[in-house]
């Protein structure tokens, strides 16, 4: 007895969706990966004011430096709060969130 053509049909269908979910769960799972490595090869330094003078706000929070903040210095050479922009990174985005650099591949060039 063999299955009706519209049932083995449903089912392979059926396959071909999980298929694709498992293939965007992958595709985020390798984006995830490529911006953590990012991340950690990002320098991070402590703001001094005397040192950071054109630095004076953090572009994010839009709150004053103070001294002895962690920052974070992109490859555009931007900088940022460390606890700002790590969650941009990792949940928004790849690029600098002021001028768009790829960041994903400027660390890897």
């Amino acid at each position: 007895a063999s299955r009706p053509a519209s049932r083995t049909a449903s089912r392979r269908g059926e396959r071909g969706g999980k298929g694709a979910r498992q293939k965007k769960a992958l595709e985020l799972v390798l984006e995830q990966s490529k911006r953590e490595h990012m991340l950690s090869r990002l320098p991070v330094e402590t703001y001094q004011k005397d040192f950071h003078q054109e630095l004076v706000e953090c572009e994010l929070c839009l709150e004053e430096y103070q001294e002895g903040e962690e920052l974070m210095r992109l490859p555009c050479m931007h900088a940022f709060h460390s606890a700002c922009v790590t969650p941009w990174l990792i949940e928004k985005s790849c690029t600098c969130p002021m001028c768009q650099t790829d960041l994903c591949e400027a660390v890897d060039a």
